[in-house]
């Protein structure tokens, strides 16, 4: 209680007391000079005071002093929720200006991960969390803008440091607060948010397809929408989470909290693997949870050989489709690539794991031919990308396999 509320508590009841003293004294004790006994003076009659003469002497003064008392403290919490959110906005811009000055004078992204400049991002961004508190909306602008600055992105564009096979996401997120983070439809691909919660955040609709959210919390989180094929949510709680209409396809649920109501809830959720299975199928991602070391499978020459060859053979591809006149267009959608004409006429989706394109194009399977094995009907199946008939693109052979079916989506499009 602030100390004119206190003072103003001791002042009524005083002023309670007093009445009460004279009300007893007046009525059982006789003190004429109250008023309010019956008396005789100068041959007139004054009988007692009844209830509705006490009401006419107080209830005007009392309901002005009583509105009078409202209107100050809600002027007062008004002022007090005026100052609290002008603080915490100065909190977020004072973040976001020291973040820049680390990115653009410290050289943040071209840090090695012992680097003091890392810790001191590390700790500014956990500070400016506990700070916003419950402050979803700002929660939000801060995931967004770490992720838009690449600093705790799986596949950063920056160049590789020396002795690393591929950069690493500069901040890692471990143990950070997002509860009530407010982010509905906002681009979180390729994520690092292991060990974050997540609790009671509002993700709908939100892209956090080939992210890692490992060990994460997400109770009560809403991920109504919320595209997460191909992610990472091994052991992660998602207790009262809602999934409805998520897409989950292939996304790996091992050792994780989530009901089998929750997943069939989904839109799709193909190919996922589910909790308390042994099985571990995950594109090559580097897990730096911790901040430190990468996952020695993704390091391997092999392995960013056959990276190399499928990013290669998607090039072909997108030859081929854009070359099909001046009026295509490529636009990357996140979880896969989209080629325009007047509308979508085919999407590609890389699969690094198999080692092959999935080419989505808008023709209907039952009026085209196309090989069993191939090609496949996915107007029944959820699938990231538009298109109804999905070819699997190997090498340059299934190109050209699949030029004759491309141009004829392209000319319908």
């Amino acid at each position: 209680m602030t100390r004119p509320d206190s003072i103003l508590k001791y002042v009524a009841i005083l002023i309670a007391v007093a009445a009460v003293v004279v009300v007893v004294g007046g009525y059982f004790y006789g003190w004429e000079w109250t008023g309010l006994n019956a008396y005789t003076a100068s041959d007139q009659y004054h009988p007692y005071k009844t209830l509705w003469d006490w009401l006419g002497l107080f209830i005007v003064p009392a309901a002005i002093a009583l509105i009078a008392y409202f209107f100050n403290r809600s002027e007062r919490i008004s002022s007090a929720r005026i100052a609290e959110e002008g603080r915490r906005e100065r909190a977020l811009q004072d973040y976001l200006d020291q973040m820049s000055s680390l990115l653009l004078e410290h050289k943040l992204h071209g840090s090695t991960p012992d680097a003091p400049v890392q810790d001191v991002a590390r700790a500014k961004t956990i500070t400016v969390l506990s700070d916003l508190r419950d402050d979803g909306r700002r929660k939000g602008s801060i995931l967004q803008f770490l992720r838009e600055a690449e600093l705790i992105t799986l596949y950063p564009s920056t160049e590789a440091l020396p002795g690393n096979d591929q950069p690493q996401p500069v901040i890692p997120l471990h143990d950070a607060d997002f509860t009530y983070t407010y982010a509905p439809g906002r681009i979180l691909t390729k994520c690092n948010l292991n060990n974050v919660d997540l609790s009671h955040a509002n993700l709908n609709k939100t892209q956090l397809n080939l992210s890692r959210l490992r060990s994460a919390l997400l109770v009560s989180a809403n991920l109504a929408g919320a595209d997460l094929s191909e992610a990472d949510l091994s052991k992660a709680n998602l207790t009262g989470a809602i999934l409805t209409g998520a897409i989950l396809d292939r996304a790996i649920f091992t050792d994780a909290i989530i009901s089998e109501s929750q997943i069939e809830s989904a839109a799709s959720h193909n190919e996922i693997i589910r909790p308390g299975s042994d099985e571990y199928d995950m594109p090559d991602i580097p897990d730096i949870a911790q901040g430190s070391g990468q996952d020695p499978a993704y390091s391997t020459s092999n392995n960013a050989e056959r990276r190399q060859a499928l990013d290669d053979l998607y090039q072909d591809l997108a030859t081929v489709l854009c070359g099909l006149g001046s009026d295509v267009k490529e636009n990357e959608r996140g979880s896969y690539t989209a080629f325009r004409r007047r509308k979508n006429f085919a999407s590609v989706v890389k699969r690094y794991k198999d080692g092959a394109l999935l080419l989505y194009l808008n023709l209907n399977p039952d009026k085209v031919p196309f090989e069993k094995g191939f090609g496949r009907d996915v107007r029944n199946i959820g699938h990231n990308g538009t298109g109804d008939l999905e070819l699997r693109i190997r090498d340059l052979k299934d190109i050209d396999r699949a030029k004759e079916l491309i141009k004829t989506s392209y000319e319908i499009s």
